[in-house]
């Protein structure tokens, strides 16, 4: 592990050194196994994010070069939404991503069903009454504060001995009876109604997951690095320089997954993340930090959507054939069922279209 960042020769993850304020010198403190592998994994997953979020910000910063003032006025933006997800073990990850596309089909929700119904009302054009899957009732059950799904978990955090069967009792016992949360059977998470389907959370992890802090002792580890780029990536405001399109310096997090599937989850986050200029907070390496990572997910998201609403947007919805993602096989059922979820069915039989004037023929 120390090879190939090029680290000092005898660092040694296994073993942390704690600086104690009334001695001179470090005090070495052994790590368990499961500790050591926890922190291995941990600053993987930060060289990674330092080194994906530093890339994103030179090709902005290279592409925004070549253009001028009249340029920037005429830009076309392409946003490739992560798509729902559903494992068979789901983490804060997943409902993250989830949540992402919950907040983009309200989005979708308002431009194409709610905006246009107001139009038509507007223009004395007769508009039946659209029926569609609203998903108001999953936004406020994770947004809502102070008790919101996230609001808890975020308070979680700052609490003493915090603790994911604590977090759990609090979601279970402030949003039982609501119609889009319930706890699992197994008492080990929770099911969110997404407007895609339910899915089941396990609720291991969701606390140190979200306080997302690397050890100040792993930054100082990589300060030593003889790769002038890694020092950089470490040094805050280092990932952002040289691309002032990029996000705000990244924090030094630890977030990451178990499996191919969440790591692709996460990496198509840390690209949304950088595109749209994500502000963090500025507790790095150690101390307490002042956000959290659904907090700046949140906010994140926020931004994206706000850019999205000073747009004009055209939407290119996809639909999976079949379960079995395999060639040649169309499962018509399956196809709708989504279509349905979308309200793509809905926005295609119910709402009017509108024709330019220079397609009209007038029959004389």
């Amino acid at each position: 592990m120390t090879r190939l960042p090029d680290l000092e020769g005898d660092s040694d993850l296994p073993n942390i050194d704690v600086p104690m304020p009334a001695l001179p010198n470090m005090v070495q403190v052994p790590q368990p196994p499961a500790k050591a592998t926890a922190t291995r994994d941990a600053l993987a997953r930060a060289l990674y994010g330092q080194l994906f979020l530093w890339i994103i910000g030179r090709i902005n910063a290279t592409m925004d070069s070549d253009a001028g003032t009249a340029d920037a006025k005429r830009t076309i933006g392409m946003l490739d939404i992560f798509g729902f997800e559903s494992f068979k073990k789901n983490s804060l990850e997943q409902l993250l991503i989830n949540f992402a596309n919950e907040r983009l089909q309200a989005h979708f929700n308002e431009y194409i069903f709610r905006l246009e119904a107001a139009e038509c009302e507007a223009e004395g054009v007769a508009c039946p009454r659209l029926t569609f899957a609203d998903n108001s009732a999953v936004m406020t059950l994770m947004t809502s504060k102070p008790t919101g799904v996230f609001s808890l978990m975020n308070e979680e955090v700052l609490v003493p001995n915090a603790s994911d069967a604590q977090l759990l009792q609090k979601l279970t016992q402030q949003h039982r009876g609501h119609a889009e949360f319930k706890a699992m059977k197994q008492g080990d998470g929770f099911v969110v109604a997404h407007y895609a389907g339910p899915v089941s959370y396990l609720i291991t992890g969701f606390v140190e997951k979200n306080r997302d802090q690397l050890p100040g002792e792993l930054v100082q580890l990589v300060s030593s690095s003889q790769m002038p780029l890694l020092r950089e990536l470490f040094t805050p405001g280092g990932a952002r320089h040289g691309a002032a399109a990029a996000a705000d310096a990244p924090q030094l997090s630890a977030r990451g997954g178990a499996d191919g599937a969440r790591d692709g989850a996460r990496a198509r986050w840390d690209g949304a993340r950088a595109l749209v200029g994500a502000q963090h907070g500025a507790g790095r390496g150690g101390g307490r930090r002042t956000s959290t990572l659904a907090s700046e997910f949140v906010s994140s998201l926020d931004a994206l959507v706000h850019m999205l609403k000073d747009t004009t947007p055209h939407f290119v919805r996809c639909v999976k054939p079949n379960k079995e993602l395999v060639a040649d096989k169309l499962d018509g059922a399956n196809v709708m069922r989504q279509l349905l979820e979308m309200g793509m069915e809905i926005a295609c039989m119910d709402i009017a279209w509108r024709l330019n004037g220079d397609c009209l023929l007038i029959a004389c």
